[in-house]
């Protein structure tokens, strides 16, 4: 069993969607709108600190050793929190049914 969270930060996220739907050409067609917003007070999501959600461009990659300027035995920065995920996004949809 895997507790993705328990390493992180709590998350705050809201999303919204707005819909309409309108019939057309004498109520055999219809035509849906929407539109969705995902994060809509644009929060920050920050991801786990050391590195775990930040893939290969890792800040964390580079080790102590010659040539490096970390002071210790762990990574640069190993347990700082430096990255987030993406901000607000906004998703637009029309479906047409006949």
């Amino acid at each position: 069993r895997s507790l993705a969270h328990a390493r992180t930060f709590g998350e705050r996220n809201e999303n919204f969607t707005l819909g309409k739907k309108t019939r057309i050409f004498g109520e055999r067609a219809t035509i849906d709108f929407k539109a969705e917003f995902f994060n809509v007070f644009n929060r920050h999501i920050f991801k786990a600190p050391g590195g775990f959600d930040s893939g290969l461009n890792s800040p964390f990659i580079p080790v102590s050793g010659p040539g490096s300027n970390c002071p210790g035995p762990f990574a640069c920065g190993f347990g700082s929190v430096s990255n987030t995920f993406d901000p607000r996004a906004i998703q637009f949809g029309l479906k047409i049914a006949y």
